[in-house]
């Protein structure tokens, strides 16, 4: 019992702390390690901004069951949709699915989303352009790969995929942010370093788009993610989806008007 208090007083603590970074503009792009360098961030989000004035900026979670929010009505979405609020930002989120809570941060909460159960990062793909962007986003938060993981997909064909559904993405949204997460670990050992191999692949995907000019981030959603909050090896729990949102948001908290 004082573990899980501890824990629980751990998370809060770390998810207000995230959220003052964020707050000022200080966008912690890779959790644990501001890899891309927070004065990148916020510099970026001074030349570019995908969200206009004036109106909820449009974000599209797509993903699979971590997107969905097995295990935790809506997910990340929710903690994120609260945290935007609670910074005074107006958000939506589109997608051809609905869940979550009917109420978040004392609103009305938008249950739509693009996170598809059990679904590998080809089928994923299949969903776009439509029917994930018959609402065109302004930002999207891509989290895939952990059915691919368990399909014993190599490390090449999965990389490969992101990159077309990137290249999809692009297309269908030329003038969004496109937010690629460093998918969380997992349980069993073995598939925990298959995760990480992937996500250092990911990685070096990102960079090198990024360096050619595309509107790519890239969130660490692995490193600092205790397998305690995960409820089914696989799956996190309400802190667990809890700390994904705090991550999201320090990502593109700089990019909302």
């Amino acid at each position: 019992m004082l573990r899980h208090a501890t824990l629980l007083d751990t998370m809060r603590a770390r998810r207000y702390t995230l959220f003052i970074a964020a707050a000022l503009g200080v966008a912690l792009v890779c959790w644990g390690g501001g890899r891309l360098g927070w004065r990148v961030a916020a510099a970026a989000s001074k030349l570019y901004r995908p969200c206009p004035s004036g109106e909820p900026c449009r974000i599209l979670p797509l993903g699979d069951s971590l997107t969905a929010g097995i295990g935790y009505e809506g997910g990340y979405r929710v903690s994120l949709f609260e945290l935007a609020r609670a910074a005074g930002k107006s958000i939506t989120f589109t997608g051809s699915l609905q869940n979550g809570p009917k109420l978040a941060a004392g609103v009305a909460f938008p249950r739509h989303h693009e996170g598809r159960s059990g679904w590998k990062i080809e089928e994923i793909m299949t969903t776009v352009p439509k029917p994930a962007l018959r609402t065109v986003p302004h930002i999207v938060l891509l989290h895939v790969g952990t059915n691919d993981i368990y399909a014993h997909e190599t490390r090449e064909q999965m990389i490969e995929r992101v990159g077309r559904i990137i290249d999809r993405l692009e297309q269908a949204a030329p003038q969004a942010l496109i937010v690629v997460a460093e998918i969380i670990p997992l349980t069993d050992p073995v598939l925990r370093d298959r995760a990480a191999g992937y996500n250092v692949e990911l990685k070096r995907l990102v960079g090198a788009r990024r360096a050619r000019g595309e509107h790519l981030l890239l969130v660490d959603q692995f490193s600092g993610f205790p397998i305690e909050l995960l409820s089914d090896g696989v799956h996190p729990t309400r802190l667990g989806y809890e700390q994904m949102g705090s991550a999201w948001y320090a990502a593109i908290g700089p990019y909302l008007p």
